[in-house]
């Protein structure tokens, strides 16, 4: 059974509507269970989603500008938008958690294997959050599971004036994303591969965060890293090993 238990359970293979959901949220104590629904272009702007599962569900252009979507579950939910955004701006989000259970190396090999097979690639990549729009968001305290932000697409996740502190990155590409405009006190970032920073933007405010965030999981190149710590300045520090770029 659900989590949320009894509740509403949407039919995925029939598209949702603003009205369907503010009628189910209005009408039942139980709730509604968005699991695997299609959501796609939806504007849910400014609605109290707090707690609630997103899990698998099709979300690409979505808008949820100034909701309550705190604690609420993303996982393996398809944000990425191409040429557009999927719009989390304002976002109530604290203690939610965001991305996939594959993690990106097995992504990539999926990937790899499609191309040399002459296959279709994935409609729907969980892995991937292009065209994530979280300015201004709250996303305190918030799990982000093998994702690959997209920094060097042209259209990567955007967290301009948002608030990352707490938040744990496990398994993710941070490539090339801005984060000079971030807050990412206390942040945690968890580091298989140390390339996976290469090009992120900060200030020189933020890299005693950062220097403390690097969670590495390469024993040798955690060794490394310890050695020089008080060795090199931070910056020096971030941009020899892991190529971050600082204002």
């Amino acid at each position: 059974m659900s989590e949320f238990g009894n509740t509403f359970q949407p039919d995925i293979k029939k598209r949702l509507t603003r009205e369907v959901i503010l009628e189910t949220l209005a009408s039942t104590t139980e709730g509604i269970n968005l699991e695997g629904a299609d959501l796609k272009d939806l504007n849910l702007q400014g609605l109290d989603l707090h707690g609630k599962s997103f899990c698998n569900c099709a979300a690409r252009g979505l808008i949820l500008e100034n909701s309550n979507i705190s604690e609420t579950n993303w996982t393996d939910a398809a944000v990425e938008a191409h040429g557009h955004y999927t719009i989390f701006k304002q976002a109530e989000a604290a203690g939610s958690t965001f991305g996939a259970t594959r993690n990106l190396y097995l992504r990539e090999q999926k990937l790899k294997k499609a191309l040399a097979e002459g296959k279709q690639l994935e409609e729907m990549d969980p892995n991937s959050y292009m065209g994530f729009d979280g300015r201004n968001g709250n996303f305190q305290k918030c799990t982000w599971n093998n994702i690959d932000f997209q920094g060097e697409s042209g259209y990567g996740a955007m967290f301009d004036d948002a608030d990352l502190s707490g938040s744990t990155f496990d398994g993710c590409d941070l490539k090339w994303l801005d984060w000079s405009k971030t807050k990412i006190d206390n942040i945690k970032i968890i580091i298989y591969d140390p390339n996976s920073l290469d090009g992120l933007k900060i200030t020189a405010n933020q890299l005693p965060a950062l220097v403390e965030a690097m969670a590495l999981q390469d024993e040798s190149y955690k060794e490394g890293f310890e050695a020089e710590k008080n060795k090199q300045n931070p910056k020096n520090l971030m941009y020899n090993f892991f190529g971050v770029e600082t204002d």
